[in-house]
């Protein structure tokens, strides 16, 4: 699905947890008939590198910014001696939020491409973190770690 698409969906999803986060929903019970607050939070996205991206509201993997934790560029991808600055929740939000505001699709696009964030529809939810919230690839991770492993620590073809 396109971005807007996976917003389009996410909105539905979304305006359901905002209830359920405040104020909550009472919900009768057999033992309490007079009902019970409920809340629920979202709080784990588990999914592949692309899709969580775009739900999550960050570029893909080729950007000039390709990694959702931290703010190293496309180019420096091969550096392992230097620490790179944390991205940040708060200011993900405020890019993403200007993203959401922009009037144009240029406007979207310079945003996109300087801050490395758009808009999703989870931003919506006050306690969402994208970047501690989002996991890592784990299917993808795994198996690449488990194939150079075994190809480059254990010799195996």
């Amino acid at each position: 699905p396109t971005k807007a698409q996976v917003n389009r969906i996410l909105q539905y999803l979304v305006d359901d947890l905002v209830e359920f986060w405040d104020p909550g929903v009472i919900i009768p019970t057999p033992k309490h008939p007079e009902g019970r607050l409920i809340r629920s939070v979202l709080i784990p996205l588990v999914c592949d590198l692309p899709a969580s991206n775009d739900v999550a509201g960050f570029r893909h993997h080729g950007a000039t910014f390709p990694c959702p934790y931290c703010w190293i560029t496309l180019s420096e991808l091969g550096e392992l001696d230097s620490a790179f600055p944390p991205r940040f929740a708060s200011v993900h939000r405020e890019s993403a939020s200007a993203w959401k505001s922009a009037e144009t699709e240029d406007e979207q696009n310079r945003i996109e491409e300087e801050d490395g964030a758009r808009w999703s529809e989870l931003l919506r939810l006050p306690y969402w973190d994208p970047m501690a919230f989002k996991v890592l690839d784990p299917m993808h991770l795994t198996t690449t770690l488990y194939e150079r492993h075994c190809r480059k620590v254990l010799g195996m073809n």
